[in-house]
């Protein structure tokens, strides 16, 4: 081969080479875009994984109690019940239904505007409790939710999201922890616990 003809030789292959080259780096470059809108979808992902294990902190996980519960010295069927008793936190919640705010003299009043409205009944005269009963039982273990409406208790509003044991919601009615502040000192209602078997709540 003549010089003319490896010169042209060598021409042709540093044409192939700077194609392939070309090639490659434009690979490169779709391959970064391709990346970079996986890196985008996953970023996205986190971030609504993120806001949904947020609002999942609305959902709390309660369960039954494993003692007996008295109203005004009635035992309450825990395991039949449409709207039972809950645990959280070690905490017993009381099911604000008619019939318990009537029994331990509490008030109840709903407002669209204001929310949930829990006050001691000053005039107040002794009644036993009518239960609602769930014909196929009760499970040990349950989620209950935090209201998205404001609930007060003696006109004062009870910040769920500052509070250790916040209100609930359950098959559509309002929990409240029977703690010592809210139960005994803001609503009256009298409670002693025999032991770590029975649970007795009174209105004097």
């Amino acid at each position: 081969m003549g010089i003319n003809g490896c010169r042209s030789a060598f021409a042709l292959l540093l044409v192939m080479s700077a194609h392939l080259f070309l090639n490659h780096g434009a690979n490169a470059n779709a391959n970064n875009e391709i990346l970079k809108g996986v890196t985008a979808a996953k970023s996205t992902g986190t971030l609504v994984y993120a806001a949904e294990k947020k609002s999942e902190q609305d959902e709390l996980a309660v369960s039954l109690p494993s003692f007996k519960i008295y109203i005004n010295d009635q035992r309450v069927d825990v395991y039949n019940a449409q709207y039972p008793f809950l645990m959280y936190n070690d905490i017993t919640y009381l099911p604000m239904t008619w019939n318990n705010a009537k029994a331990l003299g509490l008030r109840t009043t709903w407002d669209q505007g204001t929310g949930f409205h829990i006050n001691n009944e000053k005039q107040f005269i002794a009644q036993t409790v009518e239960q609602d009963f769930n014909s196929s039982g009760n499970e040990l273990t349950y989620v209950a939710k935090v209201p998205k409406f404001n609930v007060s208790i003696e006109d004062a509003l009870y910040d769920s999201s500052k509070e250790k044991y916040p209100v609930l919601v359950f098959r559509d009615v309002t929990y409240i922890p029977l703690t010592w502040d809210v139960a005994v000192e803001k609503l009256g209602i009298s409670i002693k616990m025999e032991g770590t078997a029975e649970l007795r709540l009174s209105k004097s």
